[in-house]
């Protein structure tokens, strides 16, 4: 029996660099970040999948690390 794998992925992330790979579409962002992350269902074939976003405002790493995500 296989073991359950979870994915996470940072959706920021993918998005952000799924709408540099294709500026001209106008849905450029929308079709690759699906094509992104087809690509790894197809290629891991986790048994969980979620897709995570960063909170609008400072947390608790903030808190610990001034220079987290400080750029």
């Amino acid at each position: 029996m296989a073991e359950d794998r979870l994915y996470l992925i940072d959706t920021f992330a993918f998005i952000f660099r799924a709408y540099f790979a294709n500026p001209r579409l106008k849905n450029g962002a929308a079709y690759t970040f699906t094509r992104l992350v087809l690509q790894l269902l197809e290629k891991h074939k986790p048994t969980h999948l979620a897709c995570v976003f960063d909170t609008p405002g400072p947390t608790f790493r903030h808190e610990l690390y001034p220079e987290y995500k400080a750029n």
